[in-house]
């Protein structure tokens, strides 16, 4: 594995850096849900973080499709980044202030924005890898790339079944 790893250092490099978004966007959810938790209403407040973690999900079913026709596919994968880092700053000045439902109603809100522009780069990076990788290494980048996916998923399981 190590070899695969010297022989394509830049799709490791970008699969490393998709896979540190996705580990924080993982740790800011159990943040988010610890914060809904302590509010008076938290039930609602959890079912709208959770919403903001779901719907992307479910949109990311049509962003392949939109993310396939682009033509700039760098030049969107790095806007993307972009928005997604202002977003969460927006989110970070907002948890300045004593947390309420209505802050957690618009962090959320970001959260989903940038949940979306996330999956949206998911999309976008897909073809890179063909590019990237040769055909016959290309069975061990997606293991690379799935497997990263599911220790981020355990992770998330362990952090929010510990809160």
């Amino acid at each position: 594995m190590f070899n695969f790893f010297k022989k394509n250092k830049l799709f490791t490099q970008l699969a490393s850096i998709n896979l540190i978004s996705k580990i924080g966007d993982k740790l800011f959810y159990t943040a988010m849900l610890t914060t809904a938790t302590s509010l008076p209403n938290g039930s609602i407040a959890v079912m709208i973080v959770s919403a903001s973690e779901t719907l992307p999900i479910l949109i990311s079913l049509f962003l392949g499709v939109v993310a396939d026709r682009q033509r700039q596919k760098l030049r969107h994968l790095i806007g993307s980044s972009i928005f997604r880092a202002v977003m969460y700053i927006g989110i970070g000045f907002i948890f300045k202030y004593p947390p309420t439902l209505i802050l957690v109603v618009f962090a959320s809100l970001l959260n989903l924005l940038s949940d979306i522009s996330g999956n949206y780069s998911t999309a976008l990076f897909s073809p890179f890898t063909k590019i990237l990788i040769k055909s016959e290494d290309m069975e061990e980048a997606q293991g690379f790339i799935s497997v990263g996916t599911q220790l981020v998923t355990v992770l998330q399981l362990l952090l929010v079944h510990h809160c």
